[in-house]
């Protein structure tokens, strides 16, 4: 199965001596309606969403707090949210993906400027 992967994530991330490398497992939203429902409708769990192409997000019906980071184009974190309430909307202007999840994973989240390495697989 392909997955449609924006042209500006497909680049090399430009690397920083200071910015940590992060490297994790997503869960793609690339369509309008994945994007639109997000998280919503389902139980905490573990697992980071991928909204592509994205740079807004809100928490309108979510009963659980939610981690949100923004993404530009060479996979760099700009902006970090954490705990994040219901009936709530982000936004970042630059951002050309967003990444959330639930926050009782209990798992370290991201730091800005941390560079996320996006690449796209084929399954077999």
């Amino acid at each position: 199965m392909k997955t449609k992967v924006d042209k500006r994530l497909q680049r090399r991330p430009r690397q920083r001596l200071d910015a940590p490398e992060v490297e994790q497992r997503f869960i793609l939203a690339g369509t309008h309606l994945a994007r639109t429902r997000g998280l919503l409708f389902t139980r905490p769990h573990d697992k980071t969403l991928l909204l592509m192409p994205c740079n807004d997000v809100h928490t309108v019906g979510m009963r659980h707090h939610l981690d949100v980071a923004f993404l530009d184009a060479d996979g760099r974190v700009l902006q970090v949210h954490q705990n994040v309430g219901p009936f709530r909307r982000l936004r970042n202007r630059q951002a050309v993906a967003v990444l959330e999840r639930f926050t009782s994973c209990g798992t370290a989240w991201y730091e800005q400027d941390d560079v996320v390495l996006l690449s796209c697989k084929e399954r077999n």
